[in-house]
């Protein structure tokens, strides 16, 4: 009779053990401050955008192009709140915690 035992299963390199994988993402253990106060900025100037078109819409009753105009302030600053996200992760300076 044979013994079978269950496949061994191979350990990634750590990332520290590994000169390659330092090179390639430097800053794979915390996201840089700079990029989350950066986020955070915008996200703050999006809310305030939203708040000022609502305010702008109750006041003026739709006689000032004031709301269609801060409205498309805070399309734009999404934009480059997206942008901003999609080059920090592209470039190492934030990552995933999501366990999938």
């Amino acid at each position: 009779m044979t013994n079978h035992s269950p496949p061994q299963t191979q350990r990634l390199p750590d990332r520290r053990s590994c000169p390659l994988l330092t090179e390639l993402r430097p800053n794979t253990r915390r996201p840089d401050s700079m990029f989350r106060l950066a986020a955070l900025f915008i996200f703050a100037l999006i809310v305030v955008a939203l708040f000022t078109s609502l305010w702008f819409m109750m006041r003026d009753r739709g006689d000032n192009p004031r709301m269609a105009r801060t409205l498309m302030i805070r399309v734009v600053l999404s934009a480059a709140l997206l942008l901003l996200i999609l080059f920090g992760f592209l470039s190492g300076h934030l990552h995933s915690h999501a366990p999938w």
